[in-house]
C-alpha cells in the first residue's frame, strides 16, 4: 500500500476523513519550563516572594521549596507566589513548575535562598571586673555579625558590632542593664531573642566619717549610695572586730578597744546582686583609754602630785581637783602631774581624763582629797 503525506486539516474526499482527524493525531506535549526565576524575601515575615517569565501553553505553576526534608509549596495560575512559614537560619532551593492539561515541566534549576538567622542563645552576662560587664552567646546558622544593644535603666542605650561571639561594656555601680542580642546576614535582621536585665553591685559608700562617742563606741555615717538595700559596717583591730548592719547609712559600732586603730569597711548590699567586696576601708583610732588613778602625794605646801596608769601611745592627761573652793587643775603627757595652790582645809574630787587626736577619754574614777592642816587622807591603789 502507498501512503501519501496529507497535510494537516486537510484530506482527499475520496477518503472520507474529516479535518479534525490530522489535528487529533498530533502529539500532545506538556509546557516548557519557566524562565527568569527570581526570588525575594520578605524577612519580617519569613516568607519568600517568587515570580518569573509566563510559560506559553502553561495553565498553572507549582512553586516548591526544599529544605533537607522539609517542602514547602504554592500553586498559582499567576507568575508569582508566595511561599510563607520559612524557617530562620535555613538554606531553601527554589524551583518552579509549570503545568497544562498535557503535563508538566521540567522544574527549573533551584534558586538557593538564604534566610535571616535566628535570635542568639545561650546568653550570658557577667561582670568579669568592676566596672565591665561581658555578653556572650553561641554561633548562630548563618549569622555573619552581631549587634548587642544595652539600655540602662536611666535610659542610656549603648551597642557593640562584633563577628565574634561576645562583647565587654562598661557599666556603672548600682544600675540595671537591659540588654538584646541580635544577628545579622545579607537577608537581614534575626527576630527579637529574649530580652535580658542584669543589676550590677551596689556602689561602694563614700566620704566616711567616724565621730568618736567614748572610748569604746564609734558612730559611723555615709552618704547612700545607688542600688544599696541594706550596709554591713565592720571593723577589724586590735586582734578583734565589730559588726553593724542596718538599711540606714549610719551605724555605730560598740565594745571597741580603746586607743586602738581599726580598718572600717562599710559593704553595701542588693537582693539581685549581694554585696559590693570591693569598697576600700578607713582607718580610723578609737578615742585614749581612761587613766586609772593609782597615787596622790604631798610635794610640798599646797602641792599635790598625782600618778595614774595608762596604756595609751599618745596621750595628754588633764587631772582635776574638783571641790567646793573651786577647780584646779594640771596635765602631763607622761604618768604624773602636780597640783599647786590647793588651799588648806578643803576637801576635792580629784579625776584625769586623756586626749589625742582621735578624741577624748571617759573620766577616771574619782578619787577623795582632803587638804585638812596638810594632813593628807589618801586612797591609794584604787
Amino acid at each position: 500500500m502507498m501512503w501519501s503525506e496529507i497535510p494537516a486539516g486537510e484530506a482527499p474526499a475520496d477518503q472520507g476523513l474529516s479535518p479534525e482527524v490530522g489535528a487529533s493525531c498530533r502529539s500532545a506535549e506538556g509546557p516548557k519550563a519557566p524562565v527568569d526565576v527570581q526570588v525575594s524575601f520578605n524577612s519580617g515575615a519569613l516568607r519568600a516572594i517568587v515570580s518569573w517569565m509566563p510559560t506559553e501553553g502553561a495553565l498553572t505553576y507549582s512553586v516548591t521549596a526544599s529544605s533537607g526534608l522539609l517542602k514547602l509549596k504554592c500553586n498559582t495560575s499567576s507568575a508569582s507566589c508566595v511561599v510563607p512559614s520559612l524557617q530562620c537560619g535555613s538554606e531553601y532551593y527554589v524551583s518552579v513548575t509549570a503545568y497544562n492539561d498535557a503535563g508538566s515541566s521540567k522544574p527549573t534549576d533551584a534558586v538557593s535562598l538564604k534566610t535571616i538567622p535566628c535570635a542568639p542563645v545561650n546568653i550570658s552576662i557577667e561582670e568579669d571586673e568592676p566596672g565591665h560587664l561581658l555578653v556572650s552567646w553561641s554561633l548562630v546558622n548563618f549569622g555573619h555579625y552581631y549587634v548587642v544593644f544595652v539600655k540602662s535603666d536611666d535610659g542610656l542605650e549603648v551597642h557593640c558590632n562584633t563577628s565574634h561571639t561576645q562583647c565587654h561594656f562598661q557599666s556603672d555601680c548600682g544600675f540595671t542593664y537591659f540588654i538584646s542580642v541580635f544577628a545579622y546576614n545579607k537577608a537581614g535582621q534575626s527576630p527579637l531573642g529574649d530580652v535580658f536585665n542584669y543589676t550590677t553591685a551596689p556602689c561602694c559608700p563614700a566620704d566616711i566619717r567616724a565621730a568618736v562617742v567614748s572610748g569604746d563606741t564609734l558612730r559611723v555615717t555615709w552618704a547612700p549610695v545607688r542600688g544599696a538595700e541594706m550596709y554591713a559596717t565592720r571593723a577589724v583591730g586590735g586582734s578583734g572586730e565589730a559588726l553593724c548592719n542596718d538599711t540606714a547609712a549610719a551605724c555605730t559600732l560598740s565594745a571597741l578597744r580603746c586607743d586602738t586603730r581599726y580598718d572600717i569597711t562599710v559593704y553595701s548590699f542588693s537582693e539581685a546582686r549581694g554585696s559590693n567586696t570591693s569598697c576600700a576601708s578607713k582607718r580610723v583610732a578609737t578615742a585614749p583609754c581612761s587613766p586609772e588613778i593609782k597615787n596622790i602625794s604631798k610635794e610640798a605646801l599646797s602641792v599635790i602630785s598625782v600618778h595614774w596608769q595608762s596604756n595609751n601611745e599618745e596621750a595628754t592627761y588633764i587631772v582635776t581637783a574638783r571641790g567646793e573652793a573651786g577647780l584646779w587643775h594640771c596635765t602631763s603627757s607622761g604618768n604624773s602631774c602636780t597640783l599647786i595652790n590647793l588651799p588648806c582645809g578643803s576637801a576635792f574630787s580629784v579625776s584625769a581624763i586623756a586626749r589625742s587626736p582621735a578624741g577624748q577619754s571617759l573620766p577616771s574614777y574619782s578619787v577623795p582629797l582632803e587638804t585638812g592642816t596638810w594632813e593628807l587622807y589618801i586612797m591609794e591603789n584604787i
